[in-house]
């Protein structure tokens, strides 16, 4: 697969930076890791944010199965000796899947930190074009849970442990163990030590009470691509069970389009900047 124009990681931005430490391993086979207590309180960006170039690009009038944009405010990139901030925005379809990547000049504040110092802008691209028509797989796998609060310390029960290489792919990560075990081991199967890997959970809520969560993945190798979009919404009449929304959203089983394309054609990849 061919790489983007390089960039690198060049200083930080803000205070925080998220490293990795350890090599990929796999999560097949484990029960996958309860929403129940996560804290959904990141903020969602959509490509309505993208610029209109990378939106142009980006376009394609076959069916849109799965979608995702992920802005990098841990780190700042060095390009033509000017420091940016990055954006990335997927679309996967029937025929195609495209990667766009924005950038943003950041600017040295009195205190060292960085700010925005412009407008997003295209920077390059990706097209992935499969050599035949993606496999497609939809259908609904159990959460595959162990959420009972009694049970959260019991012995013998074992947790996905899924370890990156890449500093970029943390949030697919921490995404991925939410999935069920048969639907990690299939993406895993196809795309074993992903080059690309984008992935989020969003929850939407009416009122404080929870209502639905959805999924969107990304993962990409030389050979194979992998998208998939998952989602779930609270069984009717849960609310009125005595437990929280929280509990009954985090048993239901998903629902899961799985699109595989095989890259091993000509054209399958370009990249322009």
């Amino acid at each position: 697969m061919p790489d983007w124009p390089e960039l690198r990681d060049d200083a930080t931005f803000g205070s925080l930076v998220r490293r990795p430490t350890r090599l990929p391993v796999r999560s097949t086979e484990q029960d996958a890791v309860s929403t129940r207590t996560v804290s959904f309180s990141g903020q969602v960006h959509t490509w309505d944010e993208m610029p209109d170039e990378s939106i142009r690009v980006a376009w394609s009038d076959a069916p849109l199965v799965a979608e995702g944009v992920q802005r990098d405010s841990d780190t700042a990139v060095r390009v033509d000796g000017v420091l940016h901030q990055r954006m990335e925005g997927w679309r996967a379809y029937e025929d195609r899947v495209v990667v766009a990547r924005a950038l943003r000049a950041l600017a040295a504040r009195s205190d060292g930190r960085l700010e925005p110092a412009g407008d997003w802008f295209h920077h390059s691209d990706r097209l992935l074009v499969p050599s035949v028509a993606p496999e497609r797989r939809d259908g609904t796998v159990p959460a595959g849970v162990d959420d009972e609060p009694e049970a959260a310390a019991g012995a013998g029960r074992r947790r996905p442990v899924v370890r990156v290489r890449r500093r970029e792919h943390e949030k697919a990560a921490t995404t991925f163990i939410h999935l069920p075990a048969a639907v990690r081991q299939g993406v895993e199967d196809a795309v074993p030590d992903p080059e690309l890997w984008f992935g989020e959970i969003i929850q939407h809520r009416r009122g404080d009470q929870p209502v639905s969560q959805t999924v969107s993945m990304l993962r990409a190798d030389g050979d194979r691509a992998v998208a998939l979009r998952a989602w779930r919404r609270v069984p009717r009449g849960s609310w009125v069970t005595g437990r929280p929304a929280s509990d009954a959203l985090a048993r239901t089983d998903w629902t899961v389009c799985q699109l595989t394309y095989e890259l091993r054609g000509q054209h399958r990849a370009q990249v322009t900047a």
